[in-house]
């Protein structure tokens, strides 16, 4: 270094030397202040991937924990809810609670006129059998059978049928016994039945159709039978099984009931046609052997 500032050799030589130093301190500040930085940034680089990595398993975990719940709540719903039984399904009817069945279905709500002028002659006055024999008995003795060949199935109402006074099938006879004993307190559910040995032998047998109609009455707290046609019961009859063993000469093997409700409207029954294809359907389930036949130990007997 030139000695400008006109300074002995040995001020020179130390102001020389101080100045060494401080520039060696500077560069030694330099380096540590940039070393710094990078650790800075390198750790803040290191917290932020932290976080990130903490936070995407969390995120993941969130996800999965919905999903579960979602899940959960979802078979929750499912078992929650009961299987929904199908209108007209004989397994629908609530035998526990026989006030569901004093209301009057669209073709059996009879006129309080009609049921006035009844009543005037039957003249009931309790809940008995008795009382079910009085009204299959005026039906059987004021009304004429007239063969109609299933076209008014699910379309006659009993006050159309009281008016004529004529019969065109079981259909009518169940609607015209079941509306009377309805408003006289009497639970009753109108039952569809299929022949047992038509099932078997339609179509490759026969082409033309088997079936009756049968009421389930509630009597004193237990379910009976009748067939309003013919006049047949039972008393110690379990309504849960589909099995009806009254038999006739077309149908040596009874019946088995396919249908139930306030009356065919009730359970889906608006014309012959729609009737003819329920039987069709369970005469496929006999032929596959998909029914089970038990016949019940019953005691028919005939109303007088």
């Amino acid at each position: 270094m030139m000695n400008l500032l006109g300074l002995n050799q040995k001020t020179y030589s130390l102001f020389s030397m101080m100045i060494c130093l401080c520039i060696m301190s500077l560069v030694l500040m330099s380096c540590n202040v940039e070393g710094r930085g990078q650790d800075l940034t390198s750790n803040n680089q290191e917290i932020n991937a932290s976080k990130f990595e903490d936070r995407a398993p969390k995120a993941a975990d969130e996800s999965t924990q919905k999903n579960t719940d979602v899940k959960a709540a979802s078979a929750k719903e499912r078992k929650a809810e009961p299987p929904e039984k199908v209108k007209g399904d004989p397994a629908a009817v609530d035998y526990q609670n026989p006030t569901k069945y004093l209301i009057s279905g669209k073709l059996t709500e009879i006129s309080e006129e009609n049921f006035n002028a009844i009543d005037r002659l039957l003249n009931i006055k309790s809940k008995e059998f008795s009382d079910i024999q009085k009204v299959f008995s005026w039906k059987h003795k004021n009304f004429k059978n007239v063969s109609a060949g299933g076209k008014f199935v699910g379309k006659l109402n009993v006050n159309e049928i009281i008016e004529k006074m004529e019969l065109t099938g079981c259909h009518d006879h169940a609607i015209v016994v079941g509306s009377i004993l309805r408003k006289y307190a009497f639970p009753v559910v109108m039952v569809d039945a299929t022949g047992i040995q038509w099932s078997y032998d339609y179509p490759e047998k026969t082409k033309t159709f088997s079936g009756h109609v049968f009421l389930e009455i509630c009597l004193k707290d237990r379910w009976i039978l009748l067939d309003p046609t013919g006049g047949y019961y039972i008393l110690e009859y379990e309504p849960n099984n589909r099995v009806i063993p009254i038999s006739t000469p077309i149908e040596p093997k009874g019946y088995y009931s396919i249908l139930k409700g306030l009356d065919p409207n009730d359970y889906g029954v608006d014309s012959i046609s729609q009737l003819k294809e329920k039987q069709i359907e369970y005469s496929k389930l006999f032929h596959n052997n998909s029914i089970e036949v038990k016949y019940p130990e019953y005691k028919v007997k005939k109303l007088n």
